[in-house]
């Protein structure tokens, strides 16, 4: 990565450091975006993902029975859906104020022409990881 060879020369290894900071908190918000809105159409769509696709196998006879469990079984993952929405959102919600304090940070560090050349190497990579994550 040429752009952290320049930025270690001039501002040390302190400056790769934020630079790589920045990208990884960066790439997991894009990886949070994506399954927040993998999770969400799941839940509206009412379909179950193969993280909660899990058999529970019960002896039952009666077919009433067995499929009143079925039904049962699949609204407590759509209950757990909800439930990994809301993690994914907090998570979310985490990254944006870890990546505003290293931008803050990168603003009073980094020369203004540094900090937008490292915003537009991020920005690029950034939007790789979120196209290729998209459903």
């Amino acid at each position: 990565m040429l752009i952290a060879r320049e930025l270690i020369s001039r501002y040390g290894h302190a400056g790769r450091k934020l630079l790589m900071q920045f990208l990884k908190a960066s790439t997991k918000l894009a990886n949070s975006v994506n399954r927040i809105k993998f999770l969400l159409n799941c839940r509206r769509c009412k379909v179950v993902p193969r993280c909660l696709n899990y058999q529970l196998h019960l002896n039952m006879d009666n077919y009433i029975s067995s499929r009143e469990l079925e039904k049962v079984i699949f609204k407590h993952k759509i209950r757990i859906l909800s439930i990994l929405v809301a993690d994914a959102k907090r998570t979310n919600a985490t990254l944006k104020k870890k990546k505003r304090f290293l931008i803050a940070k990168m603003v009073e560090t980094f020369s203004g022409e540094d900090f937008d050349r490292v915003k537009d190497f991020v920005d690029t990579k950034v939007l790789k990881v979120f196209t290729n994550t998209k459903l």
